[in-house]
């Protein structure tokens, strides 16, 4: 079972190579985030023609076309999807889609969540990280993958010490910064959900998937995921840095292949 989760940055212009990149990946299972309302419509299309079902997390016609919430998410696949709405309230319910999915005569619960960024929301992102957690940790599915662009973590060391954005952040506001952002990173492992990729390559691997100029040059950031329950055994996880280097998006792509236990 093979799954790709993206972010494709709304990229109108080339939403059409960003779709015959996804056919020709035969992929079983599609993730996508910050895809634009007249993206979406194209890439739902192609798709359905190419026998696939998707969902996405709020009804197309409801997107803004500007502002922070002009944002929709996308999962597809040829497998049935049947949509799980949030079991909590989610304030920014387009940032966060669940679907039930058949493989095998076996139901595979897919989350994939896009995290808003703190630097232009404050700390409505970790309003965001709470409430999602809130519904993540309530799902009794036994197999579960959770995956997305989650702008977190600032920094991962060798020896395993993830740095989170709490020190840009008001005194007031960093220990729930903080505990936020780990709800993710760290939480998630109490009810059974590992990071795919640290499970197979371990914290001596450094790669990235988003990039950005700094005053003290060009740095890596390892915000896009793929986490899923020990369940699922997890053949690769790895990054495709193809298309962000093609100017597809300013994401690479993350892509896990799993199998049952």
């Amino acid at each position: 079972m093979k799954l790709i989760s993206w972010n494709i940055a709304g990229r109108l212009s080339c939403v059409n190579k960003q779709i015959r990149y996804l056919l020709d990946g035969n992929f079983d299972i599609i993730c996508l985030q910050e895809v634009i309302s007249k993206a979406e419509v194209p890439i739902v299309k192609q798709f359905k023609s190419s026998g696939y079902n998707s969902i996405n997390s709020v009804p197309n016609s409801s997107l803004p076309n500007k502002g922070k919430h002009k944002y929709n998410l996308l999962i597809i696949s040829k497998a049935d999807i049947k949509h799980k709405p949030p079991l909590h309230p989610i304030k920014w319910k387009e940032k966060y889609l669940r679907g039930l999915l058949k493989f095998d005569s076996k139901d595979i619960e897919v989350t994939t969540m896009h995290v808003p960024p703190g630097s232009s929301n404050g700390i409505e992102k970790i309003v965001s990280i709470e409430q999602f957690y809130e519904n993540i940790i309530d799902s009794k599915s036994k197999y579960r993958i959770i995956c997305g662009d989650w702008n977190t973590p600032r920094e991962e060391s060798e020896n395993g010490k993830i740095t989170t954005w709490m020190e840009s952040r008001s005194e007031n506001e960093r220990e729930r910064w903080d505990g936020g952002e780990r709800l993710l990173l760290e939480g998630l492992k109490d009810i059974g959900i590992y990071d795919s990729f640290r499970q197979l390559h371990g914290y001596g691997l450094k790669d990235y998937s988003w990039y950005i100029n700094t005053k003290d040059g060009i740095k890596g950031r390892r915000y896009d995921h793929i986490h899923s329950s020990d369940t699922l055994v997890i053949e690769k996880c790895y990054y495709d840095h193809s298309v962000r280097e093609s100017k597809l998006s300013d994401h690479s792509a993350i892509i896990s292949e799993f199998n049952f236990d």
